[in-house]
């Protein structure tokens, strides 16, 4: 598996892999055009250090991708890397992939200078499981938000 920053030619290929994982099991919300094109723009914008996003590829082909925004985590004293959102196709799951992400993220930014966090619903238990195995751990809060 290949992984790299987005381009500006991979606008296509994020937007129909965020529409399957937005329409999927995983996600509380359907999918949302005006978002994924804010994500995209944010992605990159080479002046934006607040928003990351891979394309991840097998032989060429886009597969998945992930979604790093970064901030600053009062709780702990350091930057955050929060990885917003990772996502497979069907066909490209179970091959170990998550684990190359993993690295990849691991690797380009220093786990001394930083703390890592990331969302899962609740009911995605496999997904837990996977990514306790990297050292996530439970966080017993409860988001909120506003959107308006």
């Amino acid at each position: 598996m290949n992984i790299r920053l987005f381009e500006e030619k991979d606008k296509e290929a994020y937007m129909e892999l965020a529409t399957q994982m937005y329409s999927s099991e995983a996600c509380i919300h359907g999918p949302n055009k005006e978002a994924f094109e804010g994500n995209f723009a944010g992605a990159i914008d080479k002046k934006n250090s607040y928003c990351i996003g891979l394309m991840l590829e097998e032989e060429g082909k886009p597969i998945g991708y992930c979604l790093i925004s970064q901030s600053w985590a009062s709780e702990f004293g350091k930057r955050m890397n929060f990885i917003e959102e990772i996502y497979f196709v069907k066909e490209s799951r179970g091959k170990g992939y998550v684990h190359q992400v993993f690295d990849w993220i691991f690797t380009h930014y220093n786990k001394e200078d930083c703390v890592f966090r990331l969302e899962v619903a609740p009911e995605n238990k496999e997904v837990m499981e996977i990514y306790k195995k990297y050292g996530f751990e439970d966080l017993e809060y409860l988001q909120m938000v506003k959107l308006k």
